[in-house]
């Protein structure tokens, strides 16, 4: 069995980068208001045809196919996104048959001939639903967006029983498997594929570092909420991200063979922003229990609840990062850099890295060893990499 891994498996929009999605929709129609999560997720993630990683194969024919996969459709909520629509397409359909009953079609459904569909007014707004083309049928898959994402992508996909999977590999760069022994079958640098336009290398950023929150992992808003007003955007990054892992943060491993050791080879950055000309290096974040406690311990700390700072997590050039409440303001929630060894929150203590947390978790990317590159494959079902022998 597999899971996919939520919003991972979409491409975060890097902090300077626009939604040609919600350009094209604001230019069809500027008056449009969207609703707030809708928006937030098209400011966020690249809703574009082929920006979602689905595990492929290549055959030694260079041709690529989806690794056989029973997907789980014992339920309508399962028969999910397949791709994204091209925000023209997406248009067309508003014009034709979305206008007066006020939702956006964003994506086809795998298994049918179907559409994704987002309720953009009215009662139940942010309604996701799918729409038979066929047959004019409706049915409501989740509340919103960010729970259907939620929900689809961490979905369990049971492995075909006749594919050898312990005779697959992946290379680094590569999104796809192949052959074992066949490391040279598409060199390193040929992304994307020549003559294969439709499926191709989406870079590490924003998202991909952080994981996405189980179906039935609701976060306890309990001590936040008795403290303070929770504002959307915090509000809907606890509600379906958490931070894990080792340091809170999933990245890049390599298996180290000589010293039987599985090693981290690269640094999670905050890329928009330089400190004394240095790249703000986050060394971790608070995991989920501990974040917890840091909230029952902010009525304690003045230093903290008395400039309305959430420490989330640190970096490696000694500060902290806080997520900054205005009570007066229940959308603003900026997330600043906290010297560590300040005792005040002077200005030259801190630094302002940017407007909200997604936009945060959007600026983050990964800088690993160029040295290990083309010597490290991916055994399927290894959550790390190996070097090569040769």
């Amino acid at each position: 069995m597999i899971k996919y891994k939520g919003f991972t498996q979409l491409r975060t929009i890097g902090v300077n980068e626009e939604n040609i999605f919600l350009e094209g929709i604001r230019k069809f129609n500027p008056d449009l208001i969207l609703p707030l999560a809708f928006e937030l997720f098209l400011e966020s993630f690249d809703i574009q045809p082929n920006n979602i990683v689905f595990e492929k194969y290549l055959f030694k024919n260079r041709n690529l196919f989806d690794l056989p996969f029973e997907e789980p459709y014992f339920s309508y909520s399962k028969l999910g996104l397949s791709d994204f629509l091209d925000v023209e397409v997406a248009i067309s359909y508003m014009n034709r048959e979305e206008k007066e009953v006020g939702k956006i079609s964003v994506g086809n459904c795998g298994g049918i001939n179907g559409r994704i569909q987002i309720k953009i007014n009215g009662e139940n707004k942010e309604e996701v639903s799918l729409m038979y083309n066929s047959q004019f049928r409706e049915i409501v898959l989740s509340k919103n967006i960010f729970f259907f994402i939620r929900e689809y992508f961490n979905s369990p996909r049971n492995p075909s029983i006749s594919f050898e999977y312990n005779l697959i590999s992946k290379y680094w760069g590569n999104q796809y498997w192949t052959p074992k022994g066949n490391e040279d079958v598409i060199p390193f640098d040929s992304h994307p594929i020549p003559g294969e336009p439709f499926y191709r290398y989406i870079p590490e950023r924003g998202f991909t570092f952080i994981g996405t929150r189980k179906i039935d992992d609701d976060f306890d808003f309990t001590s936040l909420e008795a403290l303070i007003k929770v504002p959307f955007r915090l509000h809907t990054f606890l509600e379906h991200f958490k931070f894990e892992g080792e340091k809170g943060f999933h990245i890049e491993k390599i298996y180290d063979e000589q010293n039987d050791q599985i090693i981290q080879f690269g640094e999670l950055i905050y890329e928009p922003l330089l400190i004394d000309d240095e790249k703000v290096k986050i060394e971790s974040f608070l995991k989920e229990d501990e974040f917890l406690k840091s909230i029952q311990m902010l009525a304690e700390n003045p230093l903290w609840i008395n400039h309305r700072m959430i420490p989330i997590g640190r970096t490696k050039n000694g500060y902290q990062i806080g997520v900054k409440i205005d009570l007066l303001d229940d959308q603003k929630e900026e997330v600043w850099l906290v010297r560590d060894a300040s005792s005040t929150l002077e200005r030259e203590n801190t630094i302002k890295l940017s407007d909200d947390i997604f936009k945060f978790i959007r600026g983050l990317v990964a800088a690993y060893d160029h040295n290990y590159f083309e010597r490290i494959y991916q055994k399927w079902g290894e959550d790390f990499w190996r070097i090569k022998s040769n």
